[in-house]
Protein backbone atom coordinates (compact mmCIF):
# COMPACT_ATOMS: atom_id res chain seq x y z
CA UNK A 1 0.00 0.00 0.00
CA UNK A 2 1.66 3.31 -0.86
CA UNK A 3 -0.54 5.98 0.59
CA UNK A 4 1.29 8.80 2.65
CA UNK A 5 -0.65 10.32 5.09
CA UNK A 6 -0.07 13.92 5.70
CA UNK A 7 -0.71 15.79 9.11
CA UNK A 8 -3.61 16.22 10.58
CA UNK A 9 -6.07 19.16 9.45
CA UNK A 10 -7.33 19.62 12.99
CA UNK A 11 -4.97 18.08 15.70
CA UNK A 12 -1.49 16.83 15.38
CA UNK A 13 -0.64 13.33 15.86
CA UNK A 14 1.73 13.39 18.94
CA UNK A 15 1.13 9.01 18.95
CA UNK A 16 2.94 8.34 15.52
CA UNK A 17 1.62 5.03 13.78
CA UNK A 18 1.22 1.79 16.22
CA UNK A 19 2.28 -0.43 13.51
CA UNK A 20 3.37 0.65 9.78
CA UNK A 21 0.54 -1.83 8.61
CA UNK A 22 -2.70 -0.87 10.99
CA UNK A 23 -5.08 1.35 9.32
CA UNK A 24 -6.23 3.43 12.26
CA UNK A 25 -9.27 5.83 12.38
CA UNK A 26 -6.43 8.97 12.54
CA UNK A 27 -4.82 7.99 9.56
CA UNK A 28 -8.54 7.50 7.88
CA UNK A 29 -9.13 10.80 9.21
CA UNK A 30 -6.75 12.45 7.74
CA UNK A 31 -7.15 10.77 4.03
CA UNK A 32 -10.54 11.56 3.93
CA UNK A 33 -9.81 15.14 4.54
CA UNK A 34 -7.79 14.76 1.40
CA UNK A 35 -11.35 13.94 -0.50
CA UNK A 36 -13.56 15.60 0.79
CA UNK A 37 -13.58 18.86 1.06
CA UNK A 38 -15.95 20.13 4.61
CA UNK A 39 -16.23 23.62 5.78
CA UNK A 40 -13.58 24.40 8.26
CA UNK A 41 -16.08 24.65 11.32
CA UNK A 42 -17.53 21.14 10.20
CA UNK A 43 -13.60 19.34 10.74
CA UNK A 44 -13.87 21.36 14.18
CA UNK A 45 -16.35 19.59 15.28
CA UNK A 46 -16.15 16.28 14.03
CA UNK A 47 -12.68 15.97 14.87
CA UNK A 48 -13.32 17.02 18.48
CA UNK A 49 -16.13 14.47 19.19
CA UNK A 50 -14.03 11.71 17.40
CA UNK A 51 -10.93 13.04 20.48
CA UNK A 52 -14.05 13.31 23.43
CA UNK A 53 -15.92 10.19 22.95
CA UNK A 54 -13.66 7.93 20.93
CA UNK A 55 -9.82 9.21 21.73
CA UNK A 56 -8.74 5.73 22.50
CA UNK A 57 -9.29 3.98 19.17
CA UNK A 58 -8.19 6.63 17.42
CA UNK A 59 -4.82 4.93 16.95
CA UNK A 60 -6.07 1.32 17.46
CA UNK A 61 -5.98 -1.44 14.07
CA UNK A 62 -9.20 -0.70 13.00
CA UNK A 63 -9.60 -4.32 12.04
CA UNK A 64 -9.22 -5.09 16.15
CA UNK A 65 -12.25 -2.68 16.98
CA UNK A 66 -15.15 -5.21 17.48
CA UNK A 67 -19.09 -4.74 16.84
CA UNK A 68 -19.25 -5.45 20.49
CA UNK A 69 -16.99 -2.73 21.24
CA UNK A 70 -19.38 -0.28 18.96
CA UNK A 71 -22.42 -1.42 20.74
CA UNK A 72 -21.02 -0.91 24.42
CA UNK A 73 -19.61 2.44 23.35
CA UNK A 74 -23.39 3.58 21.67
CA UNK A 75 -24.66 2.19 24.84
CA UNK A 76 -22.25 4.57 27.12
CA UNK A 77 -22.73 7.93 25.08
CA UNK A 78 -26.93 7.00 24.63
CA UNK A 79 -26.91 9.53 27.68
CA UNK A 80 -26.69 12.13 24.69
CA UNK A 81 -28.60 10.04 22.28
CA UNK A 82 -27.95 13.03 19.66
CA UNK A 83 -24.11 12.81 20.52
CA UNK A 84 -23.82 9.19 20.63
CA UNK A 85 -25.77 9.10 16.78
CA UNK A 86 -23.58 11.73 15.58
CA UNK A 87 -20.06 10.11 16.41
CA UNK A 88 -21.06 6.90 15.00
CA UNK A 89 -22.11 8.12 11.72
CA UNK A 90 -18.67 9.52 11.71
CA UNK A 91 -16.82 6.25 12.16
CA UNK A 92 -19.36 4.31 10.07
CA UNK A 93 -18.20 6.78 7.26
CA UNK A 94 -14.50 6.57 7.97
CA UNK A 95 -14.97 3.04 7.80
CA UNK A 96 -16.71 2.64 4.87
CA UNK A 97 -14.17 5.35 3.11
CA UNK A 98 -11.36 2.99 4.03
CA UNK A 99 -12.84 0.30 2.38
CA UNK A 100 -12.64 1.56 -0.57
CA UNK A 101 -9.62 3.65 -0.45
CA UNK A 102 -7.21 0.79 1.25
CA UNK A 103 -6.97 -2.46 -0.93
CA UNK A 104 -4.30 -5.53 -0.57
CA UNK A 105 -1.98 -6.27 -3.67
CA UNK A 106 -4.77 -8.78 -4.80
CA UNK A 107 -7.26 -5.55 -4.47
CA UNK A 108 -8.94 -7.22 -1.89
CA UNK A 109 -9.74 -4.16 0.82
CA UNK A 110 -7.20 -4.51 4.40
CA UNK A 111 -10.27 -3.64 6.49
CA UNK A 112 -12.61 -6.85 6.68
CA UNK A 113 -15.70 -5.35 7.55
CA UNK A 114 -17.79 -1.92 9.22
CA UNK A 115 -18.68 -2.80 12.43
CA UNK A 116 -20.75 0.02 12.80
CA UNK A 117 -23.50 -2.01 11.05
CA UNK A 118 -24.39 -3.73 14.29
CA UNK A 119 -26.27 -0.85 15.02
CA UNK A 120 -28.32 -0.83 12.22
CA UNK A 121 -29.01 -4.33 12.23
CA UNK A 122 -29.85 -4.56 15.64
CA UNK A 123 -32.41 -0.90 15.30
CA UNK A 124 -29.98 0.36 18.22
CA UNK A 125 -30.28 3.95 16.88
CA UNK A 126 -31.14 6.49 18.78
CA UNK A 127 -34.46 7.78 17.64
CA UNK A 128 -34.14 11.46 16.54
CA UNK A 129 -36.03 14.27 17.65
CA UNK A 130 -36.94 16.35 14.90
CA UNK A 131 -36.50 20.16 16.87
CA UNK A 132 -39.35 22.03 16.74
CA UNK A 133 -38.83 24.96 18.48
CA UNK A 134 -40.21 28.47 17.70
CA UNK A 135 -41.58 31.59 18.47
CA UNK A 136 -45.97 30.84 19.28
CA UNK A 137 -47.40 33.47 16.38
CA UNK A 138 -49.84 34.67 19.14
CA UNK A 139 -46.58 35.84 21.06
CA UNK A 140 -45.16 37.20 18.34
CA UNK A 141 -45.91 40.74 19.08
CA UNK A 142 -44.95 40.15 22.55
CA UNK A 143 -41.28 38.62 21.21
CA UNK A 144 -41.04 41.75 18.81
CA UNK A 145 -41.59 44.27 21.64
CA UNK A 146 -38.67 42.91 23.94
CA UNK A 147 -36.25 42.63 20.71
CA UNK A 148 -36.94 46.15 20.25
CA UNK A 149 -36.55 47.30 23.78
CA UNK A 150 -32.85 45.93 23.74
CA UNK A 151 -30.12 48.51 23.91
CA UNK A 152 -27.90 47.08 21.40
CA UNK A 153 -29.92 48.56 17.93
CA UNK A 154 -27.54 45.71 16.16
CA UNK A 155 -28.47 43.06 17.94
CA UNK A 156 -32.44 44.00 18.00
CA UNK A 157 -31.93 44.67 13.96
CA UNK A 158 -30.37 40.96 14.03
CA UNK A 159 -32.59 39.02 15.21
CA UNK A 160 -35.60 40.92 13.05
CA UNK A 161 -33.39 40.06 10.17
CA UNK A 162 -33.24 36.07 11.10
CA UNK A 163 -37.32 36.32 11.51
CA UNK A 164 -37.93 38.03 8.72
CA UNK A 165 -35.89 36.15 6.25
CA UNK A 166 -35.51 32.77 8.27
CA UNK A 167 -31.59 32.76 7.74
CA UNK A 168 -29.54 30.77 9.68
CA UNK A 169 -26.95 32.48 12.44
CA UNK A 170 -24.23 32.77 9.92
CA UNK A 171 -25.49 33.58 7.31
CA UNK A 172 -27.11 36.23 8.69
CA UNK A 173 -23.80 37.08 10.99
CA UNK A 174 -21.70 37.42 7.60
CA UNK A 175 -24.29 39.65 5.05
CA UNK A 176 -22.33 42.23 4.21
CA UNK A 177 -23.27 45.60 2.15
CA UNK A 178 -21.90 44.16 -0.91
CA UNK A 179 -24.41 41.67 -1.17
CA UNK A 180 -27.11 43.96 0.07
CA UNK A 181 -28.68 45.93 -3.17
CA UNK A 182 -31.12 48.27 -1.98
CA UNK A 183 -32.31 49.46 -5.27
CA UNK A 184 -33.27 46.03 -6.55
CA UNK A 185 -34.95 44.87 -3.47
CA UNK A 186 -32.69 41.63 -3.58
CA UNK A 187 -29.84 40.32 -0.76
CA UNK A 188 -27.19 37.53 -1.85
CA UNK A 189 -26.31 35.28 0.86
CA UNK A 190 -22.63 33.47 0.14
CA UNK A 191 -21.28 30.64 0.98
CA UNK A 192 -24.51 28.87 2.40
CA UNK A 193 -25.00 25.44 3.89
CA UNK A 194 -25.81 23.87 0.34
CA UNK A 195 -23.08 25.03 -0.94
CA UNK A 196 -25.00 27.67 -3.58
CA UNK A 197 -25.19 31.51 -3.50
CA UNK A 198 -29.10 32.35 -1.82
CA UNK A 199 -31.20 35.47 -3.96
CA UNK A 200 -33.95 36.45 -1.59
CA UNK A 201 -36.19 39.50 -1.82
CA UNK A 202 -35.69 42.04 0.36
CA UNK A 203 -39.67 43.14 2.09
CA UNK A 204 -40.66 45.97 3.41
CA UNK A 205 -40.19 45.96 7.10
CA UNK A 206 -36.65 44.51 6.46
CA UNK A 207 -35.95 46.95 4.06
CA UNK A 208 -36.66 50.18 6.31
CA UNK A 209 -34.22 48.10 8.53
CA UNK A 210 -31.20 47.93 6.15
CA UNK A 211 -32.06 51.31 4.77
CA UNK A 212 -31.76 52.50 8.32
CA UNK A 213 -28.76 50.67 9.21
CA UNK A 214 -26.72 51.79 5.71
CA UNK A 215 -27.20 55.37 6.59
CA UNK A 216 -24.86 55.01 9.59
CA UNK A 217 -22.76 52.26 8.98
CA UNK A 218 -18.75 52.62 8.20
CA UNK A 219 -18.63 48.57 8.50
CA UNK A 220 -18.42 46.30 5.73
CA UNK A 221 -21.21 44.17 7.69
CA UNK A 222 -24.73 44.81 7.76
CA UNK A 223 -24.29 43.52 11.57
CA UNK A 224 -20.71 44.52 12.96
CA UNK A 225 -19.07 43.01 15.59
CA UNK A 226 -17.28 45.84 19.06
CA UNK A 227 -14.51 46.60 16.89
CA UNK A 228 -16.52 47.39 13.75
CA UNK A 229 -13.98 45.55 10.83
CA UNK A 230 -15.57 42.07 11.97
CA UNK A 231 -18.80 40.44 11.95
CA UNK A 232 -21.08 40.27 14.88
CA UNK A 233 -20.18 36.88 16.66
CA UNK A 234 -21.69 35.87 19.85
CA UNK A 235 -26.01 36.96 20.29
CA UNK A 236 -26.80 34.90 22.97
CA UNK A 237 -26.18 37.52 26.03
CA UNK A 238 -29.38 39.09 24.40
CA UNK A 239 -30.99 36.29 23.76
CA UNK A 240 -30.56 35.55 27.63
CA UNK A 241 -31.76 38.63 28.30
CA UNK A 242 -35.26 38.65 25.83
CA UNK A 243 -35.70 35.00 27.63
CA UNK A 244 -35.41 36.49 31.13
CA UNK A 245 -37.44 39.17 30.43
CA UNK A 246 -40.17 37.78 28.92
CA UNK A 247 -40.31 34.24 29.52
CA UNK A 248 -40.61 33.28 25.51
CA UNK A 249 -37.89 30.48 24.95
CA UNK A 250 -35.60 30.91 22.12
CA UNK A 251 -32.85 29.95 20.60
CA UNK A 252 -31.64 31.90 17.16
CA UNK A 253 -32.65 28.47 14.65
CA UNK A 254 -36.01 28.83 15.87
CA UNK A 255 -36.36 32.35 14.06
CA UNK A 256 -35.80 29.71 11.22
CA UNK A 257 -38.72 27.84 11.75
CA UNK A 258 -40.68 30.84 12.89
CA UNK A 259 -40.19 32.12 9.32
CA UNK A 260 -41.23 29.04 7.62
CA UNK A 261 -44.81 28.72 10.10
CA UNK A 262 -45.21 32.55 9.17
CA UNK A 263 -44.93 30.91 5.21
CA UNK A 264 -47.14 28.31 5.68
CA UNK A 265 -49.71 30.60 7.71
CA UNK A 266 -49.39 33.27 4.98
CA UNK A 267 -50.44 30.57 2.30
CA UNK A 268 -46.99 29.74 0.32
CA UNK A 269 -46.87 26.15 -0.55
CA UNK A 270 -44.07 23.43 0.13
CA UNK A 271 -41.95 24.30 -2.95
CA UNK A 272 -41.60 28.28 -2.46
CA UNK A 273 -40.87 27.43 1.60
CA UNK A 274 -37.82 25.40 0.19
CA UNK A 275 -36.59 28.09 -2.14
CA UNK A 276 -36.72 30.70 0.49
CA UNK A 277 -34.88 28.46 3.45
CA UNK A 278 -32.76 27.42 0.54
CA UNK A 279 -32.92 24.28 0.91
CA UNK A 280 -31.50 21.81 -1.21
CA UNK A 281 -33.85 19.43 -3.50
CA UNK A 282 -33.54 15.71 -4.30
CA UNK A 283 -35.90 16.58 -7.74
CA UNK A 284 -33.99 16.43 -10.53
CA UNK A 285 -35.75 19.50 -12.74
CA UNK A 286 -36.34 21.84 -10.11
CA UNK A 287 -32.59 20.60 -9.19
CA UNK A 288 -30.80 21.26 -12.73
CA UNK A 289 -33.72 23.17 -14.71
CA UNK A 290 -35.66 25.64 -12.29
CA UNK A 291 -34.35 29.42 -12.88
CA UNK A 292 -33.14 30.80 -9.46
CA UNK A 293 -34.91 34.28 -10.14
CA UNK A 294 -35.28 36.27 -7.26
CA UNK A 295 -38.47 37.78 -7.74
CA UNK A 296 -40.64 34.83 -7.92
CA UNK A 297 -40.34 34.68 -4.48
CA UNK A 298 -41.20 38.75 -3.87
CA UNK A 299 -45.20 38.06 -3.81
CA UNK A 300 -44.43 35.50 -0.73
CA UNK A 301 -42.12 37.62 1.02
CA UNK A 302 -44.85 40.22 0.49
CA UNK A 303 -47.09 37.29 2.09
CA UNK A 304 -44.94 36.69 4.89
CA UNK A 305 -44.31 40.51 5.22
CA UNK A 306 -48.15 41.35 5.62
CA UNK A 307 -48.63 38.46 7.94
CA UNK A 308 -46.18 39.60 10.28
CA UNK A 309 -47.77 43.34 10.13
CA UNK A 310 -51.10 41.52 10.85
CA UNK A 311 -49.71 39.95 14.00
CA UNK A 312 -47.40 42.72 15.32
CA UNK A 313 -49.88 45.47 14.75
CA UNK A 314 -49.07 48.93 15.58
CA UNK A 315 -44.64 48.18 16.58
CA UNK A 316 -44.68 47.29 12.77
CA UNK A 317 -44.47 51.22 12.65
CA UNK A 318 -41.08 50.92 14.67
CA UNK A 319 -39.30 48.50 12.54
CA UNK A 320 -36.20 50.71 10.85
CA UNK A 321 -36.55 53.30 13.73
CA UNK A 322 -33.80 54.69 16.52
CA UNK A 323 -35.66 53.64 19.06
CA UNK A 324 -34.82 52.29 22.24
CA UNK A 325 -36.05 51.33 26.34
CA UNK A 326 -36.84 54.59 26.77
CA UNK A 327 -38.87 55.49 23.72
CA UNK A 328 -42.05 56.57 24.75
CA UNK A 329 -43.77 54.89 21.71
CA UNK A 330 -42.47 51.71 22.70
CA UNK A 331 -43.64 51.89 26.68
CA UNK A 332 -46.99 52.97 25.14
CA UNK A 333 -47.66 49.72 23.31
CA UNK A 334 -45.89 48.22 25.87
CA UNK A 335 -47.94 44.26 25.70
CA UNK A 336 -48.00 43.99 29.31
CA UNK A 337 -50.99 47.24 29.22
CA UNK A 338 -51.92 45.75 25.98
CA UNK A 339 -52.44 42.44 27.34
CA UNK A 340 -54.11 43.86 30.55
CA UNK A 341 -56.46 46.96 29.40
CA UNK A 342 -59.16 46.18 28.27
CA UNK A 343 -59.52 45.68 24.61
CA UNK A 344 -61.60 48.38 23.87
CA UNK A 345 -59.23 50.68 25.58
CA UNK A 346 -56.47 49.73 23.26
CA UNK A 347 -55.43 52.27 21.25
CA UNK A 348 -54.52 51.68 17.59
CA UNK A 349 -52.58 55.34 16.96
CA UNK A 350 -51.54 58.13 19.86
CA UNK A 351 -54.30 60.47 18.71
CA UNK A 352 -56.22 57.55 20.60
CA UNK A 353 -54.89 56.76 23.62
CA UNK A 354 -56.80 56.24 26.49
CA UNK A 355 -57.17 57.98 29.95
CA UNK A 356 -59.69 55.89 31.59
CA UNK A 357 -58.78 54.20 35.00
CA UNK A 358 -58.03 50.56 34.12
CA UNK A 359 -58.07 47.50 36.25
CA UNK A 360 -55.80 46.83 39.58
CA UNK A 361 -52.99 44.74 38.94
CA UNK A 362 -52.88 43.86 42.70
CA UNK A 363 -49.56 43.47 44.86
CA UNK A 364 -48.67 40.55 42.19
CA UNK A 365 -46.34 41.44 39.70
CA UNK A 366 -44.08 44.11 40.85
CA UNK A 367 -42.00 44.61 37.77
CA UNK A 368 -44.74 44.40 35.51
CA UNK A 369 -46.92 46.67 37.49
CA UNK A 370 -44.00 49.60 37.58
CA UNK A 371 -44.30 48.93 33.11
CA UNK A 372 -47.47 49.19 33.18
CA UNK A 373 -47.64 52.48 35.21
CA UNK A 374 -44.79 53.96 32.89
CA UNK A 375 -47.14 52.71 30.13
CA UNK A 376 -50.18 54.71 31.61
CA UNK A 377 -48.38 58.08 32.51
CA UNK A 378 -47.34 57.73 28.62
CA UNK A 379 -50.73 57.68 27.70
CA UNK A 380 -51.80 60.81 29.65
CA UNK A 381 -48.98 62.67 28.51
CA UNK A 382 -49.83 61.96 25.10
CA UNK A 383 -53.05 62.80 25.52
CA UNK A 384 -52.94 66.04 27.47
CA UNK A 385 -49.41 67.16 26.92
CA UNK A 386 -48.32 67.37 30.21
CA UNK A 387 -49.56 66.72 33.29
CA UNK A 388 -48.33 66.90 37.64
CA UNK A 389 -47.63 64.65 39.65
CA UNK A 390 -50.95 64.67 41.31
CA UNK A 391 -52.19 64.76 37.70
CA UNK A 392 -50.87 60.85 37.61
CA UNK A 393 -51.71 59.78 40.83
CA UNK A 394 -55.42 60.82 40.87
CA UNK A 395 -55.72 58.95 37.01
CA UNK A 396 -53.34 56.20 38.39
CA UNK A 397 -52.14 55.77 41.23
CA UNK A 398 -55.64 54.69 43.24
CA UNK A 399 -55.88 52.11 40.48
CA UNK A 400 -52.43 50.01 40.93
CA UNK A 401 -52.64 50.59 44.75
CA UNK A 402 -49.28 53.23 43.91
CA UNK A 403 -48.84 55.40 46.98
CA UNK A 404 -47.58 59.04 46.39
CA UNK A 405 -44.24 58.37 47.07
CA UNK A 406 -44.06 55.66 44.87
CA UNK A 407 -45.52 57.76 42.16
CA UNK A 408 -42.88 59.84 42.97
CA UNK A 409 -40.16 57.50 42.93
CA UNK A 410 -41.39 56.02 39.45
CA UNK A 411 -41.78 59.61 37.71
CA UNK A 412 -37.90 60.31 39.11
CA UNK A 413 -36.92 57.17 37.01
CA UNK A 414 -38.43 58.13 33.49
CA UNK A 415 -36.67 61.35 34.42
CA UNK A 416 -33.00 60.16 35.13
CA UNK A 417 -33.89 57.30 31.87
CA UNK A 418 -34.94 60.72 30.04
CA UNK A 419 -38.52 59.83 28.61
CA UNK A 420 -39.75 62.79 30.16
CA UNK A 421 -39.10 66.16 31.80
CA UNK A 422 -39.62 67.84 34.83
CA UNK A 423 -39.86 71.42 34.67
CA UNK A 424 -41.59 74.30 37.23
CA UNK A 425 -44.50 76.30 36.38
CA UNK A 426 -45.87 78.52 38.90
CA UNK A 427 -45.94 76.58 42.45
CA UNK A 428 -46.20 72.93 40.64
CA UNK A 429 -43.80 70.33 39.01
CA UNK A 430 -45.03 69.59 35.74
CA UNK A 431 -43.53 66.56 33.41
CA UNK A 432 -44.19 66.11 29.62
CA UNK A 433 -42.69 63.86 27.10
CA UNK A 434 -39.04 64.34 26.21
CA UNK A 435 -37.81 64.51 22.28
CA UNK A 436 -36.85 61.31 21.11
CA UNK A 437 -33.39 61.02 20.62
Amino acid sequence: MNNKTMKLVVGDDEHGDSSKNAITLRQVWRDYLLVRRLKPKTINVHWSMLERCVGDWLDLDMNDITKDMVEIRHRELSKNPAQANSVFRIVRTLYNFGICKYEQEDESPVLKRNPVKRLSALRAWNKDKARSGHIPLHRLEEWCWHVLMLNNSTMRDFLLLLMLTGLRLKEGQRLSWSDVDLESKVITIRDTKNGTDHALPVSTLLERILRNRKVSSSSPFVFPGRRGRDCLTWPYKSIEGIIERSGIQFAPHDLRRTFNLLAEESGVDSIIRKRLLNHSSQDVTEKHYAVRNPNQLRSAMNAIDRKVRKLIGPLAKLFGEDIGPSDHRLLALSPIARSIIPSQSVPSTSSELCTEPIISLGQQFVGAQQILVEAKIIQVLIKSGSGTKKDFYRKIGACFAVSSLEMERILGEMVERRIIRRYRQEWHWRYEITEVV
